[in-house]
This record gives structure tokens, C-alpha cells and sequence, in this order.
């Protein structure tokens, strides 16, 4: 007769939700700790102050979006829109072959950027009154799914940033009253 399996010992429920606040409240301060060891590394970087504080200029682009631009994709300013693009994920590549047109979709690049400005994007699409945000919602009313105007929108937001970042100039979005 094979030997039987030990029975777990199982928690009740208060204990096991006291265990669990006690886990997250761990998670919880060792994400501040870490962020504020970023905070502090930041400013050794080159250039870091104008590179944090003009892309905030841009609705939906707050702290964590510019400090993830700046760690992780050190080229924005140096590289034309469409290498960035393709840098970040956010270029459209085709599935074409012969006769046959295939589905356009976005692909490689730096999955942690990608996935920052599309949250960022998602965010400042509805919100923005600027001409990004009228970018995106005439996406949505010429019949584009939101998740695709999102990603369109992101393309045009890491662009953006780009030449933000390039000119070094903060972003000026048109004056909808002002009459050329």
C-alpha cells in the first residue's frame, strides 16, 4: 500500500488574509524603497533634469513615464520617427507575400517602454484636448477600435517625445482660438 500524501495544513481565513496584508504591505515598501533609489540615481545621469521635465509637458507623460524613457531607451532625441518607432515596438509591420495583403501589426522593440507609454497613452487619449487627443478620437470616430487608436496614439506620443526631446523644446500644442 503506497504511503500517504501529508495533509497541508490550512489557514483560516483571518489568518490567511492577515498573512496576506502582511506580504503585500512588504511588496508595498519595497516598491517606495526602489523608487526612490531611481529618484536619487536620476540626476547623475547627463542631462537628466531637461530630459525628465520636457516630456512631462506632454498630457498623460507623468514621472514614471519620463524616468522609463530615460533608463531604458537612452536614444530619444538622436534617432528620426521612424527608428524610434521600431526602437519602442510601436512600428507597424506588414505580412505581405505575392498577391497576398496581410494584417499590419507592431512587433519587437523594448517591451517594458512600449508597455509604459501605452498606459500613459491610454490615459491622455481621452483626457487630452490637445492635438494628440484629436488624433485619437478622430481615429475612433472614422470606425478604428480604441485598442488600435491606443496604439496609434502611442506611436504618435513616443514621435513626439522624440522631437521634444531632439529640438529641446518643450511641447506647444496649437491654440485651437488662434486663427492663422
Amino acid at each position: 500500500m503506497p504511503a500517504s500524501l501529508p495533509v497541508t495544513r490550512r489557514l483560516p481565513k483571518p489568518a490567511l488574509s492577515a498573512e496576506n496584508s502582511k506580504r503585500l504591505a512588504l511588496i508595498e515598501r519595497q516598491i517606495a524603497d526602489t523608487e526612490a533609489l531611481i529618484l536619487e540615481a536620476v540626476p547623475a545621469l547627463p542631462d537628466a533634469e531637461d530630459k525628465l521635465v520636457r516630456p512631462k509637458t506632454v498630457k498623460g507623460v507623468k514621472q514614471v513615464t519620463a524616468v522609463t524613457l530615460l533608463a531604458l531607451l537612452p536614444e530619444p532625441g538622436s534617432l528620426d520617427r521612424r527608428a524610434i518607432a521600431a526602437l519602442v515596438g510601436l512600428a507597424p509591420f506588414d505580412r505581405d507575400s505575392g498577391t497576398l495583403k496581410g494584417t499590419r501589426s507592431i512587433a519587437g522593440g523594448s517591451a517594458a517602454v512600449r508597455t509604459v507609454l501605452y498606459k500613459a497613452a491610454r490615459r491622455a487619449a481621452a483626457l487630452s484636448k490637445s492635438p494628440l487627443g484629436d488624433f485619437y478620437r478622430r481615429l475612433v470616430d472614422s470606425g478604428k477600435s480604441k485598442k488600435i487608436a491606443t496604439v496609434a496614439f502611442t506611436r504618435k506620443m513616443i514621435v513626439t517625445l522624440n522631437a521634444i526631446l531632439r529640438d529641446r523644446q518643450p511641447w506647444r500644442h496649437a491654440n485651437p482660438w488662434k486663427t492663422q
